[in-house]
């Protein structure tokens, strides 16, 4: 399968630790650095013959954005190959040091910024944090025994989804098109039995409304089904 690269790096440091990427790519997993440093510095860090290890990205305290193993290829990363291999991993620097661990503002935004370009390009509708490895925004502690990404990063894991979603969706659904997958069906249910028939000028529906009409859809017919 081919697979494209982010415009959004402003440079190419190719690190040799890859291998073949099999499958499509339907996550995000977010590491950090323990690092204060630059993308330039986190780059030669996976350059290094003795790193053995690397990421799809990296992104410097400064907001820069490095691409260091193509995302047609599964970067070593997670310590879990089953993840890494459906996954873009992406490397943020930190602002401050231990026990936080923040990002900066420029950071943090650049952070955002990928993951929405990431989901656009890859086909992922949707980003969802479980806080597990079944969402499609992960975390390294989620594989192995470590604090990474950190405590500021783990806690804005909802934000992020939330803030890639909100890009990701137009504010206002106006055609079936217009509504992700998970969302379709009750979509669909609905117009086709006269319950939702929008205005003049479509379905106008917003995210809030979507999730509601799911939730009351999926408790209808799921009654109806336990009664029969």
């Amino acid at each position: 399968m081919k697979h494209t690269n982010s415009p959004l790096a402003r440079a190419y440091y190719p690190s040799p630790h890859y291998s073949e990427r099999l499958g499509p790519i339907n996550k995000i997993t977010v590491h950090h650095a323990a690092a204060i440093c630059t993308a330039k510095q986190l780059a030669n860090h996976f350059q290094a013959k003795d790193t053995r290890a690397s990421a799809n990205y990296v992104i410097g305290k400064d907001g820069d954005i490095i691409c260091c193993v193509g995302e047609n290829c599964r970067a070593w990363t997670s310590g879990a190959p089953g993840n890494d291999n459906q996954a873009v991993t992406i490397e943020v620097a930190n602002s401050t040091s231990a026990p936080t661990w923040e990002v900066s503002s420029k950071a943090w935004k650049s952070l955002v910024a990928l993951c929405v370009d990431v989901c656009r390009r890859n086909g992922i509708e949707q980003l969802t944090y479980t806080g597990g490895q079944s969402g499609t925004l992960t975390l390294h502690c989620f594989f192995q025994p470590t604090e990474c990404p950190g405590p500021y990063l783990k806690k804005r894991m909802p934000e992020l989804a939330e803030l890639v979603n909100e890009q990701l969706c137009p504010s206002r659904m106006m055609q079936l098109e217009d509504v992700p997958s998970w969302g379709r069906p009750t979509v669909e249910w609905l117009v086709e039995r006269g319950y939702l028939k929008g205005n003049e000028s479509g379905l106008d529906l917003s995210m809030d409304m979507l999730r509601t009409l799911v939730v009351c859809e999926r408790m209808i017919n799921g009654g109806a089904e336990n009664e029969s």
